[in-house]
């Protein structure tokens, strides 16, 4: 039994993600764009799993490749499917018309991003493209505000078509040769984690000052840091 429970307990938070993933899209199917701020909850309980589904599998050493399928496949419902249907809806309630099947890129692209990153043994000190996770917090939280009107983009009008490329952009960093930062600290030492360490402080105090509205604020700080982490690290080397 203990042995059992051990070997599963990863297995377990990916099927709460995937199942945060599956009732999120219930609601977009009965609430339609209303289910936002409920979407929102969702994600984070999805995320705060998906993070510990791979920490208990490497503290009780029970990672597996069934493991690993399984958490792609809840990745790709949940941080694929979940925003792309969220963002057809609200560029359908946009008057988006046939721009607002560009948000099944996002669901396409999360899917190949998840196939190269589980065929790709280097991608454990840094991402290659846009973590699918990040995306969907960006995607999903500015849906929200847009929805609402509050938050950091209130008082800005959103055009269907500002809205479309974003989803078209972030679809393609989903799978663009940039090197994003991983978060798994590397001891405690600040100069293999200094970049994480300054990612973290700033990203306290967005949290801080703004609450969940600096969600969107936070994807941009998280490719900005990482992109001028391996700017300095090429610099470096040459």
């Amino acid at each position: 039994m203990i042995a059992f429970l051990r070997n599963n307990i990863p297995n377990l938070l990916t099927c709460l993600n995937l199942c945060c993933g599956l009732v999120g899209l219930v609601l977009l199917s009965e609430k339609g764009a209303d289910a936002l701020p409920d979407i929102c909850m969702l994600l984070i309980v999805a995320g705060i799993a998906d993070f510990l589904d791979g920490f208990a599998a490497r503290l009780l050493g029970s990672a597996s490749a069934i493991g690993k399928d399984l958490d792609s496949l809840a990745d790709a419902v949940t941080f694929g499917v979940l925003p792309s249907l969220a963002g057809y809806l609200l560029l359908s309630s946009m008057g988006a018309g046939i721009w607002s099947w560009i948000s099944l890129s996002t669901a396409v692209f999360s899917v190949i991003r998840l196939a190269r990153f589980n065929n790709d043994p280097g991608q454990s000190d840094s991402f290659i493209g846009v973590p699918t996770p990040a995306n969907a917090f960006f995607l999903i939280f500015l849906y929200a505000g847009i929805f609402s009107g509050h938050g950091v983009i209130s008082g800005f009008e959103f055009e269907f078509t500002l809205l479309a490329a974003i989803i078209a952009s972030t679809s393609w960093l989903l799978v663009s040769p940039f090197k994003i930062i991983a978060l798994k600290f590397k001891g405690t030492g600040w100069n293999e984690n200094k970049d994480k360490f300054i990612l973290a402080a700033l990203g306290f105090l967005l949290i801080a000052t703004l609450g969940k509205e600096s969600v969107p604020l936070l994807f941009l700080l998280y490719l900005a840091v990482s992109f001028v982490s391996e700017f300095l690290k090429r610099n470096k080397n040459q």
